[in-house]
């Protein structure tokens, strides 16, 4: 089968500095390389890996782009098996049988189909992609079009996007034939506070201290700052650091912004007690951590680290252990759930506050008011406001459900904060009867803080 391994510390010019009067490389971690079954390496398709790089797609824990080349490898195997030299060699037929066999493939195991049909058009769409990019590269004339004159016939589909009251863009898309039906896109709901509640006793319950609060601020990252998954792992220390010296009682957080090729950071105001529970992290537990494994020579500076080896989280590490709490607990937890919660939560803030009566007249206020689109997209990292369609859609369907939402947002997060900081510090004053009056400092505190937030607030 056609294969793709990682090259490691791959490095690649990427222009050339006439202040320097040098070519400027970037280094990347891991970068795919495909291969023919035999070995052999698939020039075009390494080459496209490479257009897509300098197009900006993420190659942070191995990223989109390894995606792509485990989906560009079902055309790279059949053109192999099959005998085809050249891309250019293929026809509209070929292309047919190889995504009717992806889509018929049945696990010898489990009888059941290995893909369904959604990540069938998935890969058929890259497929389509690199044959226009080799048709290009190369400059064939007839290979694949929109028209019976090509070789490979596909179907250009467009989709109007309102991008303000006077002006439209049209993003399209290319299709096939041999396409399976689109499968129904199941909606993804918010993490519900009940579950929240229940994780948080969970992980309280079945932890030891240091562990237990790690995954306790991990939580808090995600439900206060709606970071993806690789962006709570690439938080640094000296992020919570510089927040902390924000003299703002809303203080704001620098986050890697991961799915968006022109902003690559942005920052998002979070509750102050929220940054006092990272700081604990850091100097009650972190820094012993990394002293005891790979030393404080050798800090790299992320925030969230492996308790055995004191190297930083990864994504994956963040799925498995939501994925387990899900599963003990009989909730469906996901990482990503709860940037929903917070995304919702904050449409719910900006919808109160201005009194929107219905879903149209938001939608016509967030395509037209420069602040708000600037607002959302900086707290949310999103590169388009079609983005919080569906974010809409919920947070005026829990408006409408429910009259206690009308209370004020923005003050029932700090309160959550300020509940959570007092629970670490009670626990750990029971831990750690011997700092206890350092932590009484700590409550002090928390509660100057809450006071300051509630007395600070104003309109947005």
């Amino acid at each position: 089968m056609a294969t793709y391994s990682f090259v490691k510390d791959f490095t690649i010019w990427d222009y050339y500095s006439e202040k320097k009067s040098r070519l400027e490389s970037i280094k990347i971690p891991n970068f795919p390389f495909i291969q023919y079954p035999n070995g052999l390496p698939c020039f075009e398709a390494n080459l496209y890996l490479l257009k897509l790089l300098k197009e900006g797609h993420s190659t942070f824990n191995k990223g989109s782009i390894s995606k792509y080349a485990s989906n560009l490898s079902h055309l790279v195997n059949y053109c192999y098996y099959n005998k085809i030299i050249k891309f250019s060699e293929l026809s509209d037929n070929q292309f047919t049988d190889l995504i009717k066999s992806l889509t018929t493939e049945i696990d010898p195991i489990t009888n059941l189909r290995v893909r369904q049909n959604n990540q069938v058009r998935t890969i058929g769409n890259q497929c389509i992609d690199l044959l226009f990019f080799i048709q290009n590269l190369y400059n064939i004339s007839n290979l694949i079009g929109t028209t019976s004159s090509y070789k490979i016939r596909v179907i250009y589909k467009s989709k109007a996007n309102l991008k303000s009251t006077r002006q439209t863009t049209r993003n399209g898309y290319y299709i096939h034939h041999s396409f399976p039906h689109q499968n129904n896109i199941k909606t993804k709901f918010p993490v519900s506070f009940h579950a929240i509640k229940k994780l948080r006793e969970y992980i309280k319950s079945n932890y030891e201290r240091p562990l237990a609060f790690r995954q306790l601020c991990i939580i808090e990252t995600l439900e206060y700052t709606g970071a993806r998954r690789a962006e709570v792992c690439l938080l640094k220390v000296q992020d919570v650091i510089n927040a902390l010296k924000c003299p703002s009682n809303s203080p704001s957080l620098r986050l890697t912004t991961l799915k968006n090729k022109k902003k690559r950071e942005r920052f998002v105001p979070i509750p102050r007690n929220f940054l006092e529970n990272l700081s604990i992290y850091i100097r009650f537990f972190r820094k012993n951590l990394i002293s005891k494994t790979i030393g404080l020579q050798n800090d790299h500076g992320f925030l969230f680290i492996s308790h055995t080896s004191g190297l930083p989280l990864s994504p994956d590490s963040l799925t498995t252990y939501f994925y387990n709490w899900g599963k003990s607990l009989n909730e469906n937890l996901h990482p990503h759930s709860f940037r929903h919660l917070f995304i919702t939560e904050k449409l719910k803030l900006l919808i109160l506050k201005h009194n929107y009566e219905n879903i149209d007249d938001f939608r016509h206020a967030l395509l037209n008011t420069s602040m708000f689109k600037q607002m959302l997209q900086q707290w949310t990292g999103h590169s388009s406001i079609q983005s919080l369609d569906r974010y809409i859609n919920l947070a005026f369907s829990d408006i409408v459900r429910s009259e206690k939402l009308k209370d004020d947002v923005q003050i029932s997060l700090s309160i959550t904060a300020f509940k959570d900081r007092i629970s670490f510090i009670k626990d750990e004053i029971n831990s750690n009867p011997e700092q206890s009056s350092q932590l009484v400092e700590e409550l002090k505190r928390a509660i100057d803080l809450l006071n300051q937030e509630l007395t600070g607030y104003r309109e947005i």
